[in-house]
C-alpha cells in the first residue's frame, strides 16, 4: 500500500499546474443612493418561504458597492461582484450596468427611435 502512494507521489510533480480562477459571487439589485464618492448603495431582492407558515416573503438586504468610475446613478438596475474588503462597509465592486434608469436631460428610447426614423426619412 506503501508502494502505491508513493507512485501518486511520484506523478504529482510532473504534472504541470493549472491556474486557478476562483468563483467571485455575484449579486443583482437596484441603485438607491450615488451620493457618496465612488460609492453606491444598492439594495438587492430575494424572495424566502416561511418556515411555518409557507408564505414566500420579500427579504431585502443593503450592499456598498465600490464604483470607481462613477458611473452607475439611482434607480440602475446593476450586477455587484463580491472583492476584498475597501472599507468598514464596502466588499462589493460594480461589475455591470443591467439597466439604466431615465438620465436628467436625456433622450427616452421611444425619442431616440423618432430621431432615428426622421434621419431615415
Amino acid at each position: 500500500m506503501n508502494d502505491e502512494i508513493d507512485l501518486v507521489q511520484n506523478d504529482a510533480p510532473d504534472a504541470s499546474p493549472k491556474p486557478v480562477e476562483k468563483i467571485r459571487r455575484t449579486v443583482r439589485g437596484i441603485v438607491v443612493s450615488d451620493s457618496m464618492s465612488k460609492t453606491l448603495v444598492v439594495n438587492a431582492e430575494r424572495i424566502v418561504r416561511h418556515r411555518k407558515y409557507h408564505k414566500y416573503i420579500r427579504k431585502y438586504t443593503k450592499y456598498y458597492a465600490h464604483d470607481e468610475t462613477e458611473q452607475a446613478a439611482v434607480g440602475d438596475f446593476v450586477e455587484l461582484v463580491m472583492c476584498r474588503p475597501l472599507s468598514k462597509l464596502k466588499r462589493w465592486e460594480l461589475k455591470d450596468i443591467i439597466r439604466m434608469a431615465p438620465r436628467d436631460n436625456a433622450p427616452s428610447p421611444e425619442e431616440t427611435a423618432v430621431e432615428i426614423e426622421e434621419g431615415d426619412a
